[in-house]
Parts: structure tokens; sequence; C-alpha cells
């Protein structure tokens, strides 16, 4: 069923998704179709539909919108924005970008990407900062053997934390472009993201699928299910 945000219909061909974005570049358009396939059957329109908000500081306040993000903002907006106003200023905007929008530009697809079945019982893990004792889980998870300066995290997301898939399911597994993973690091008000090039699985609803467990033991992944692991 389409999912309708103002003029935004859901869910789009890849053609549609270049067209209503104006991607640029030469990305393989057999990855980009394997992440856009992926993403509009595994996550709910409604949410990939939905715009983007805009990033805050630690502190709660709005940095504007994301002037990184696909559609392109439209003409400039005259007023300041955030604690630099010489920096990036305000832009209205022909289109809204979507959360599906960003999805797609969280992706390096100068790298292989792949969806994989993640079998009931396989290890994932993922990092957080040392002072977070929430247990909040977030959707990119990673290898065990899998180095934090090798991902594109916060330089202080340093602490692992391993977890058991309670069921099996699906995961798109990618190498994550952090150019566009935080508006915030272009100006200096959030930890700096890295790149290293390393394996990261988007999971859609981690908290019903994964559950954390103690030990750093190891378990195989699935077999793809579409795309490479390596290779262009």
């Amino acid at each position: 069923m389409a999912s309708e945000s103002a003029s935004i219909q859901l869910p789009m061909t890849l053609q549609q998704f270049l067209t209503y974005t104006g991607w640029e570049g030469d990305a393989p358009r057999e990855r980009m179709s394997v992440a856009l396939e992926y993403f509009q059957s595994a996550v709910p329109l409604g949410y990939l539909s939905e715009p983007v908000k805009d990033p805050v500081t630690p502190q709660g306040k709005s940095l504007g919108p994301n002037p990184w993000l696909l559609p392109r903002s439209g003409p400039t907006d005259p007023r300041p924005s955030g604690p630099d106003p010489h920096l990036v200023p305000n832009k209205t905007r022909d289109k809204a970008p979507i959360n599906l929008c960003l999805l797609m530009q969280t992706i390096d697809f100068a790298h292989p990407v792949s969806v994989h079945l993640i079998v009931k019982g396989a290890l994932l893990k993922a990092f957080h900062t040392a002072r977070d004792l929430t247990g909040r889980v977030g959707r990119f998870f990673t290898l065990l053997q899998a180095s934090p300066g090798s991902l594109a995290i916060p330089h202080d997301q340093m602490t692992g934390r391993i977890y058991e898939a309670a069921c099996s399911f699906t995961s798109l597994a990618s190498t994550v472009a952090d150019a566009y993973v935080d508006w915030a690091m272009h100006r200096g008000v959030l930890p700096q993201y890295r790149h290293g090039g390393g394996l990261q699985f988007y999971v859609w609803s981690p908290e019903l699928k994964l559950q954390p467990v103690p030990g750093p033991a190891q378990t195989p992944l699935g077999p793809v299910v579409r795309g490479s692991r390596s290779g262009t």
C-alpha cells in the first residue's frame, strides 16, 4: 500500500527516487536498487515518508535544516542559523528531505551493498559511550571483530555491546557514508565521525530482533540474499 506525505508517494522506483532527490554522481544503480528495495520493504513507508527532523545539540538546541540532505535546498533565506551564523544559513526547500533520503545518503555506494539473512543465534556488535547505561539500541550494528575506529560513529563510542539474534531476519549490509550521517560534524557541535570502511548492518526494530548478551563468542552470518559481499 502506498504511503503519502504531502506530495510524496512511496514506494518509489529508483528512477523516481533519483528524480525526486536530484542525486548526483555515478553511484552504481544496482547497489542503489538493493538499498532502495530493502528500505521500502523492511521499514514502514509511513516512517520513510516523514520529513527529516532538524538535528539538535546535546543541550537540545535545534541547529536548523541540514543543508547536506537531498533534495538540495532552494533559495537562501537570509536569516542566520545555529551557533555560527556565517557558516550555513537557513534555506527553504522546494521538496522535503524525507527519512528515505537520509537513509540512502548514509550509504557509501562506492562499496558493495547487500541484504543478509541474519540467522537466529547469530551475534552482532554495536558501540556506545561508556556513560550510556540506558541500554538503548540503535539501528546500526557490525561484526564482532570490528573496531570502533573502522566505523562511521562518534569518536566517544568506544564500548562494545554484543547482541544475539532472537529470530532470523534480513538486514542491509553496507559501508556507511559519514558525510551525511550528522550535519553537526561539519560545525564542531557534536563529536567528529570517522569513516574507516567498516561493514555495518541496518536493522529495523532491533529491540524486537536482537537481545544483549555478555559473551564475546562469534557465530557466522547467514547467506547473502541479494547483492554481493565484495567486488564492484
